[in-house]
C-alpha cells in the first residue's frame, strides 16, 4: 500500500469532531494496526505509467523519487479540495477534508462567538454569526447541522449573543437537499433543519467570496465571516496525469470496478466511476458506495488470480445520514425511516465497518458520554509558530541534488554555498558562489521541473527554508516576488 498518512481518516465522523461529539482519535484507524504484514510506503504517489505498469513515489522533501511495479493497480486515491474555479474561495473558504481542517473549523466558529460577544458594530456582529455552509450532499448537510448544534448548545456560555442573532445558512446549487437519497428522506430533513433554525436556499451558486461576504450567481450577497465549502473538490494530480478520457473527474470504471482498456487496473471510491446495474449511472460518492468498490475489487482480483467468475459492483448498499445526537436518516433496501432509530442504524453502521475493536470502543464510549453531559466548547489550537523553517548544514553536506524534484525554496542567513552542475562526463562546473542574503532552489519549484544543479555547503550554513506549497502560494498571489526571482536577463 502506497499512502502518505499513516492513518485511515473516516470522513462522516469529520462534522462530529467540528461540533466536539467525538474525540479526534475516533475518526483515525492507524494503517500498521490493521494491514499486518502488508508493506506500506509512506509517501505520496504522483504518477502511474500503466504502460510500463509502474508507480512513482515522491519520498518527501530533496529525496528523489521511488518507483513501484505492479502486476495489479488499484486506484483508490479519492478527491482533492479544488477552490479555484471560484473567485476568492481559495482564500477565504474553509475546507473539510483533513482532522485539522476540523479543528480548524471548531476553533474558528468558537472565535466567532468569542468576537461577536464583545462587537458593538451590528454590521460585523451580523457578519460574525453568519454561517454559510456550501454543498447540500451529505457532507454540506451534516456540517450546517452540527455547526447548529455547536453553536446552540454553546450560547449558554455567551449571554449577550441571542439565539435569534446566529444564523446558519446551507446553500445548494440544486433543487433539493441530499440528492444521493431519496426524495421523500430529504424533504423530512429540510423540514427539520428548518426548524432547527437553518436556512436552505436552492438554486444558489457561488460566484465570488471575499474576506467579509459571499457572493452568489443570483447577484444577492451574503456577509458573513465563515463559508464552508463542502463541494469544489475535483480529481487527485495523480488521477489528472492517467492517459485517461474522466467522466467528470472521474476514472470510467465497468461494473467489475476494472478500468478500461487497461488489464489489470482497478479503481474504487470516489476517484471511481463505477455503474449502476440499475440505471448506468455511477454510483454516488458516498461512504457507502466506496466500501462497495473497495470490496467489490478485492472479490474480483482474487477471482482473477483463481481463474473463478468476477462479482459486479453490490447496488443494495444503505444510505445512512446523522444530523444530530438523536435524528438520522436512513435507506436500507428501500426500508425508509427518520429518527432516533435511523440515528441508532448510522451508528451501528460506523461501528461494525471500522476495521478496530479498539476505536469502536472509544468511538462508542465518546458517544454515550456526550449524551449524557453538555457539550464541550473549548477550542484547541495546533499549529507550528511559523511556515518558514530555519535549517542548517555543516561544510560539504548537500542541500539540492542536481535531477531529483524539487522540494524547498532557500535563503542564506549566514554562511557560504557552492552552485554546481555535473556534466554527462560526471565533471562537475562550479556555476556560482552564494552568501548571506542569496538564495536558490526557485528554478524547480517555478517550472514544476527538477533540480538543474547541486548546491552545497562550503562552510557552516544557515537558511530558511520554504516548502513548496507555501513558495508556490507566495508566488501565485505576489507577481513581484516572481519578478524578484526572474529578473530580466538572469541565466536559468
Amino acid at each position: 500500500m502506497v499512502s502518505a498518512e499513516s492513518a485511515l481518516v473516516w470522513q462522516g465522523l469529520l462534522p462530529q469532531i467540528v461540533s466536539n461529539l467525538i474525540q479526534p482519535q475516533d475518526a483515525l484507524v492507524p494503517l500498521r494496526g490493521t494491514l499486518r504484514g502488508v508493506a506500506i510506503y509512506p509517501y505520496e504517489a504522483v504518477s502511474a505509467d500503466l504502460e510500463a505498469r509502474t508507480v512513482t513515489l515522491d519520498r518527501g522533501t530533496e529525496r528523489g523519487e521511488e518507483v513501484l511495479r505492479y502486476d495489479r493497480l488499484v486506484i483508490a486515491v479519492g478527491v482533492v479540495t479544488d477552490f479555484s474555479r471560484t473567485p476568492g474561495l481559495a482564500e477565504h473558504g474553509l475546507p473539510l477534508k483533513t482532522i485539522g481542517d476540523a479543528f480548524h473549523l471548531r476553533n474558528h466558529l468558537i472565535e466567532m462567538l468569542e468576537l461577536a460577544s464583545v462587537e458593538t458594530d451590528p454590521q460585523e456582529r451580523q457578519r460574525l454569526l453568519t454561517f454559510v455552509v456550501a454543498g447540500a450532499g451529505f457532507a454540506g448537510v451534516e456540517t450546517a447541522c452540527e455547526i447548529a448544534g455547536l453553536l446552540h448548545d454553546a450560547l449558554r456560555l455567551y449571554p449577550g449573543v441571542g439565539r435569534a442573532e446566529v444564523r446558519v445558512v446551507l446553500l445548494d446549487a440544486g433543487k433539493r437537499i441530499l440528492p444521493a437519497m431519496h426524495e421523500e428522506l430529504a424533504a423530512r430533513a429540510q423540514r427539520k433543519m428548518a426548524r432547527w433554525g437553518i436556512e436552505i436556499r436552492h438554486g444558489a451558486r457561488l460566484s465570488a467570496v471575499t474576506a467579509g461576504a459571499v457572493q452568489l450567481a443570483d447577484g444577492s450577497l451574503l456577509t458573513t465571516r465563515t463559508l464552508v465549502g463542502t463541494t469544489g473538490l475535483g480529481p487527485s494530480p495523480l488521477v489528472r496525469r492517467l492517459p485517461l478520457e474522466l467522466s467528470r473527474g472521474r476514472i470510467p470504471c465497468d461494473a467489475y470496478c476494472r478500468v478500461q482498456g487497461w488489464p489489470g487496473v482497478y479503481a474504487a471510491g470516489d476517484a471511481a466511476a463505477v455503474p449502476n446495474p440499475r440505471d448506468g449511472a455511477p454510483f454516488p460518492e458516498t461512504i457507502s458506495s466506496a466500501g462497495a468498490g473497495g470490496l467489490c475489487v478485492a472479490a474480483n482480483i482474487l477471482a482473477d488470480v483463481r481463474g473463478t467468475a468476477l462479482v459486479p459492483c453490490d447496488s443494495q448498499h444503505p444510505q445512512l445520514a446523522l444530523l444530530s445526537r438523536s435524528y438520522g436518516l436512513a435507506d436500507v433496501g428501500g426500508r425508509r425511516t427518520a429518527g432516533f432509530r435511523a440515528s441508532l442504524l448510522w451508528r451501528w453502521a460506523f461501528l461494525t465497518r471500522i476495521p478496530s475493536w479498539y476505536r469502536r470502543t472509544t468511538l462508542l464510549f465518546d458517544w454515550l458520554s456526550t449524551a449524557a453531559f453538555p457539550r464541550d466548547v473549548t477550542p484547541v489550537r495546533i499549529g507550528r509558530s511559523g511556515a518558514v523553517l530555519p535549517m542548517r548544514y555543516a561544510a560539504g553536506e548537500v542541500i539540492v541534488r542536481q535531477g531529483e524534484p524539487g522540494g524547498r525554496f532557500y535563503v542564506i542567513t549566514d554562511g557560504e554555498v557552492e552552485v554546481v552542475h555535473e556534466e554527462p562526463d560526471g565533471r562537475e562546473v562550479s556555476l556560482a558562489r552564494l552568501g548571506p542574503g542569496r538564495f536558490f532552489g526557485e528554478v524547480a519549484l517555478l517550472r514544476a521541473t527538477r533540480r538543474t544543479a547541486t548546491v552545497r555547503a562550503v562552510t557552516e550554513v544557515g537558511v530558511l527554508g520554504i516548502a513548496r506549497r507555501d513558495f508556490t502560494a507566495l508566488v501565485e498571489h505576489l507577481p513581484q516576488f516572481r519578478e524578484a526571482l526572474e529578473p530580466p536577463g538572469k541565466p536559468r
